[in-house]
């Protein structure tokens, strides 16, 4: 068991390294929305979902050993848990970096949500942006009909002192 514990210690100290890379695409792209850098921010998405991609796969992996030790939905919990019962040492470091990994998933978390948050004002500013824009139009668009001819003005609007004049 202690063999398959140490492969788990690898691929675990491999996604930390990959949830350290995530966070740091993630405070990137934070910078690439701020400058409105649209060829930026293609580029950093593409590179985000590879990293992704990456923790996904070595998550796989980690799942992948947890079968030799119980099960492949052990939980890193239990994984520390399992360590301890064979070796104190592993099983304190493991408890570290079990409590680095939750860490790091609430800095990409956090990362995360501040992103999507950016992008939603900036959603609401360029609609509220074309909604005021319109609205400038619309009295302009009112004047024509639909063939693009001018509507007759409507004879509603004379002033009362200019008729008793006339």
């Amino acid at each position: 068991m202690k063999q398959y514990l140490d492969k788990v210690e690898d691929i675990i100290n491999k996604e930390i390294k990959a949830y350290g890379v995530l966070e740091e695409l993630l405070q990137e792209k934070t910078d690439i929305i701020m400058k409105s850098d649209m060829d930026g921010l293609e580029n950093i998405d593409s590179k985000i979902v590879e990293q992704t991609t990456s923790v996904a796969n070595l998550v796989r992996a980690r799942q992948n050993q947890c079968i030799y030790i119980e099960r492949i939905d052990l939980t890193f919990s239990e994984i520390v848990n399992k360590a301890f019962e064979v070796d104190q040492a592993q099983g304190q470091r493991l408890n570290e970096k079990r409590t680095c990994m939750e860490e790091l998933i609430g800095k990409v978390r956090h990362q995360n949500n501040i992103n999507a948050k950016l992008i939603q004002n900036s959603l609401t500013i360029m609609n509220r942006t074309v909604d005021f824009v319109l609205k400038m139009i619309a009295p302009e668009l009112d004047s024509y009909n639909q063939r693009g001819q001018m509507n007759k003005l409507n004879d509603n609007y004379k002033i009362s002192s200019i008729e008793q004049e006339a």
